[in-house]
């Protein structure tokens, strides 16, 4: 029988910038909103203001904050995630016109970027439209607990992970957003470990679907994903 690893709470110490630890570090092509955007409503519910620093990432919970490096000119910036995107599966965060500018971006309107966490929210909703500033060193100490459960009935998959430093910042998300058990499955591609993180188990498929609509306001590509034993 197929057995999956319930994860109760994930131990690490997180510390901020400047410290040399991030809680999520990710590489790959950043882009940033057209002009025609600017005051419409972004998933968050906020509106979108060509001249503040926010971004869109698929997975980061709104609120969270990142600084922003612009691998091909050495420039950062401090952006506060309140949108989902970008559409393009290639790109991963979108930036507001003013963080483009600060990053160098404008004119080639993609860049190769570093996106390090700065301050994970837990699913935080805000109407505010102040910059974001870098608040610092931060510290935090959660006990793990770990065990095996049994694979039956079915779950809300968030995402695979190859690195443990995404895993871990995920997870506690969810267990704070959520309130819910959350399974971790482990399976390899090539050499490199791969760990899918699921929320559930759910006894059946009906609350399984009503999950996933709870769910998909964080992350839209999350989908259900029956436990096969």
């Amino acid at each position: 029988m197929k057995m999956f690893i319930t994860l109760c709470a994930i131990l690490w110490i997180g510390i901020g910038s400047g410290c040399g630890q991030e809680t999520f570090v990710q590489e790959g092509i950043a882009s940033y909103y057209g002009h025609e955007f600017h005051g419409r409503r972004t998933s968050s519910g906020e509106q979108y203001s060509k001249h503040k620093l926010t971004g869109a990432h698929p997975t980061l919970a709104f609120g969270t904050k990142v600084k922003v490096t612009n691998l091909d000119n050495g420039k950062s910036v401090v952006v506060k995630i309140n949108d989902r995107g970008p559409s393009s599966k290639k790109r991963i965060i979108d930036v507001s016109y003013a963080a483009a500018k600060k990053l160098g971006m404008l004119v080639s309107g993609t860049a190769n970027v570093r996106i390090e966490s700065i301050h994970l929210s837990f699913n935080e909703r805000s109407d505010s439209t102040e910059e974001v500033k870098d608040e610092g060193p931060s510290k935090e100490l959660i006990q793990l607990e770990m065990r095996t459960a049994k694979a039956e009935g079915w779950a809300v998959q968030i995402g695979s992970f190859s690195e443990m430093a995404n895993l871990i910042r995920l997870v506690e998300i969810i267990k704070k957003t959520y309130n819910r058990p959350t399974l971790m499955d482990i399976s390899t591609h090539g050499e490199k470990p791969i760990y899918r993180i699921l929320i559930g188990p759910e006894k059946t498929e009906e609350s399984a679907k009503a999950l996933l609509i709870l769910v998909k306001k964080d992350y839209p590509e999350a989908f259900i994903a029956p436990l096969q034993p």
